[in-house]
C-alpha cells in the first residue's frame, strides 16, 4: 500500500529496478540460499526500495548465466543491465524486450532449462 518494498537476494542475479526508464540492481550483500538452514531473520540480509508509479520490477532465475554465448561470455549483470538500456524507446513489454536481448546475446545456445523472467510493474496505491 505504501510502495514500501523490503527484499533479499539469495544467491541469484539480483532484480533490475527500473525507475523512470533507468535501469539500476540495488547493491545488497547475498544471503544464503532459501532451505539451506532453519529460516530466520539474521540469515538474511535485507533493503528497502521506495517504489513509484510505474516502477519495474524484473526478476530472472540463474538459467540465464549459467551457460556461454559463442565468444565465450555469459550474461551476467552487466549484461542484464544493459539490456534495459533501449527499452524507454522501445513499444515491447519488458519480458518480450528481455527475451528478445537474451535470444541475441546467446543465439541458439540458449538455455532450455531454469529461464524464467518475471516483471512487476507498481501501479501506485489502491483506491
Amino acid at each position: 500500500e505504501s510502495g514500501k518494498l523490503v527484499f533479499s537476494n539469495a544467491e541469484h542475479i539480483p532484480m533490475v529496478y527500473i525507475h523512470d526508464g533507468e535501469a539500476a540492481c540495488p547493491q545488497i550483500e547475498k544471503s544464503l540460499a532459501l532451505g539451506t538452514y532453519s529460516v530466520g531473520k539474521e540469515l538474511f540480509k535485507q533493503n528497502s526500495l521506495q517504489l513509484s508509479r510505474g516502477d519495474i520490477l524484473f526478476f530472472t532465475t540463474n538459467g540465464i548465466d549459467m551457460e556461454e554465448n559463442e565468444k565465450g561470455e555469459v550474461f551476467g549483470e552487466k549484461y542484464l543491465l544493459n539490456t534495459f538500456k533501449d527499452l524507454k524507446n522501445s513499444n515491447d513489454s519488458v519480458i518480450k524486450f528481455a527475451l528478445a536481448r537474451l535470444k541475441e546475446f546467446y543465439g541458439s545456445r540458449i538455455s532450455k532449462k531454469d529461464v524464467a523472467l518475471l516483471a512487476i510493474e507498481y501501479k501506485g496505491r489502491l483506491v
